[in-house]
């Protein structure tokens, strides 16, 4: 997503989604047949991709490192995150077709709708962790300081972690590639998050009738501000994805 710059390719092809996609229909029977996946395989892996493929190189960028060199070279790295985990995906899904035995059975419904469930569960899992143990490793920072040293002690802060700097106040050097890197994705994450939020609304309000109560749109809005406080963004955007999946899926 850094490389590909999350905050302007997320909102563009958000409303491409909307207008062309097959998915981002209204309801009704032929939603639900295009919603159904075809390849289950890749879902049962994508887990295990994201492990590999996201979160890995992405605590590798976040933990202390003995050279400040590495680090810079581990966040470059870490740019290409989006072009490593498609091919990852793919190569678990081949191989677990080929270790696979007899005649494969068509996807269900009620296939389709078990991955999902296993696959959401684990992404909302993952993503309430990750806000959280970012947020108790902050805490730490004041009610345990003499656990960590000084540079980590200072740079760890709420308003460090969670606030970029504002970009119209006059420039100042940044003194690592990391904290650029932290920079970029801090604005970057603001904002595509913020489509991506707009743009899961209304695929549930279209897919699930909705498009014209003000207040399911309010409803969806509070809904994702409490999410977004016990799992993070991302957990508010799973499970999102998660009730209008299922939902058309049983429609």
């Amino acid at each position: 997503m850094a490389t590909a710059n999350f905050a302007l390719d997320m909102p563009t092809n958000a409303i491409a989604h909307l207008i062309a996609s097959r998915v981002a229909g209204p309801r009704s029977p032929a939603l639900r047949e295009a919603v159904l996946i075809s390849d289950l395989d890749m879902l049962r892996v994508l887990p295990v991709t994201m492990f590999f493929g996201y979160i890995i190189p992405t605590v590798l960028v976040a933990v202390p490192m003995p050279s400040r060199t590495l680090h810079q070279w581990l966040g470059h790295f870490w740019g290409w995150i989006p072009m490593g985990a498609l091919p990852i995906q793919y190569l678990l899904a081949h191989r677990r077709r080929r270790r696979r035995r007899g005649p494969v059975a068509p996807n269900g419904l009620q296939d389709n709708i078990y991955e999902l469930r296993r696959v959401y569960a684990i992404l909302l899992a993952a993503c309430a962790i990750s806000h959280w143990a970012t947020i108790a490793i902050v805490v730490a920072t004041r009610l345990r300081p003499f656990w960590f040293p000084p540079p980590m002690r200072d740079a760890l802060t709420l308003s460090s972690v969670f606030v970029p700097p504002l970009y119209w106040v006059p420039a100042r050097a940044i003194p690592t590639m990391a904290e650029g890197y932290h920079t970029m994705f801090l604005y970057q994450l603001y904002i595509g998050f913020a489509a991506s939020l707009v743009w899961v609304s209304a695929l549930n309000a279209n897919g699930l009738g909705e498009r014209r109560l003000w207040r399911s749109w309010a409803a969806a809005a509070c809904q994702m501000m409490v999410q977004s406080a016990v799992a993070g963004p991302g957990g508010a955007l799973v499970s999102l994805m998660w009730r209008r999946d299922e939902e058309v899926l049983r429609a």
